[in-house]
């Protein structure tokens, strides 16, 4: 089941997008070898494991949920 954000907490899609722009700006900025890249890119690479691993999590309930039903 998907957690529900409080009003003003971004959605982790949100963090994602916003987590994204703020990698491509320093890219842009700096390059690609610079300590805040690098930092911003390790940020972004949790926030999407964190994703994946919410979605597979929420595929297998449903998958559960499914099974459940045909018996």
């Amino acid at each position: 089941m998907p957690q529900i954000a409080e009003k003003n907490e971004p959605t982790l899609k949100q963090q994602i997008a916003a987590s994204r722009a703020r990698l491509h700006r320093l890219w842009n900025r700096h390059g690609h070898t610079t300590p805040a890249v690098l930092a911003a890119s390790i940020e972004l690479d949790e926030l999407l494991n964190r994703y994946q691993r919410e979605e597979k999590s929420d595929l297998n309930l449903d998958l559960a949920d499914s099974i459940d039903d045909r018996i």
